[in-house]
């Protein structure tokens, strides 16, 4: 099997064709509307750049643990739900009919996995991407500004946290404080995948959807570092919030959660009878 070769055609034959990523822009275009509603009150309104609407994007509040007076952030969660709606399924339209077949015609399994793995990473950066665009698109045509640093006064304004406190922000330097801001998103989204797909291939993506989503209510309400690995929370990073998680430690977390779904995946997945697994997905 051409690693490379096939890993092309999924991306462009799979990723590229999959209608649910057509909501990725709305949703993302309802949440920074949403954004701007709540820097209006704010008198550094004027100076809202494309940085301060990226880190609100994945707010998710304070851990509800601490502030029960809060609400979800339905819109934080809804965005969880779409990622893990946009791949549902696909590790089961991969192992039956012509695509069972034209596995069962490679040699390696285990190369099969890391196909499947490097798909999921393609979905993550096509769902990083659409987001970035609506962002980008969204402050040219509200005339914000497209600066790469957060705005302190405005920040000041409109935090709102019972848990932290504002961190310096005039301390912040684009390499590699706000270089990390802008890639935990994809880098998390990435983990959340990879975890997804493990979870799909041990359970069904039924329950793996179920489960993650679950988590990801949970993780709202818990003060848990390790959550922030696959779920997106940027107002809880170390950079915005003091105390908070560091973003360089949420990469690393988020590296190995993709390893680990890597390499637990490849031995199951060799372990694994397609041809049974195909007839019990057809009963």
């Amino acid at each position: 099997m051409n690693f490379f070769k096939y890993t092309r055609i999924e991306f462009l034959y799979t990723v590229l064709k999959t209608k649910r990523l057509l909501l990725v822009p709305p949703l993302y275009l309802l949440s920074l509307f949403v954004t701007r509603a709540g820097f209006i009150n704010s008198e550094a309104f004027s100076d809202a750049g494309f940085m301060d609407y990226w880190i609100y994007l994945f707010n998710a509040g304070d851990p509800l643990i601490y502030c029960a007076d809060k609400v979800l952030p339905i819109l934080y969660l809804s965005k969880i739900f779409l990622i893990l709606f946009i791949v549902i399924g696909y590790i089961e339209d991969k192992l039956k009919g012509y695509n069972l077949q034209l596995l069962i015609r490679q040699s390696s399994k285990k190369t099969a996995w890391r196909i499947f793995i490097c798909t999921g990473i393609y979905y993550a950066f096509v769902i990083y991407l659409l987001s970035f665009i609506t962002t980008v698109v969204f402050c040219l045509c509200i005339k914000a500004k497209l600066k790469f640093t957060l705005t302190p006064s405005l920040m000041f304004d409109i935090y709102d946290s019972l848990c932290y406190e504002l961190n310096d922000l005039s301390a912040c330097s684009i390499i590699p404080d706000y270089m990390l801001l802008l890639l935990l998103p994809f880098v998390c989204t990435c983990a959340l995948i990879s975890l997804f797909m493990l979870l799909s291939l041990i359970l069904n993506s039924i329950m793996a959807f179920v489960i993650l989503n679950f988590l990801s209510v949970l993780a709202i309400y818990l003060d848990f570092p390790a959550f922030s690995s696959i779920y997106v929370m940027i107002n809880r990073s170390a950079v915005i919030s003091v105390g908070g998680a560091s973003p360089a430690l949420t990469c690393i977390i988020s590296f190995l959660v993709i390893i680990g779904a890597l390499i637990i995946g490849e031995n199951i997945f060799f372990r694994t009878d397609l041809i049974s697994k195909d007839k019990h997905s057809d009963m």
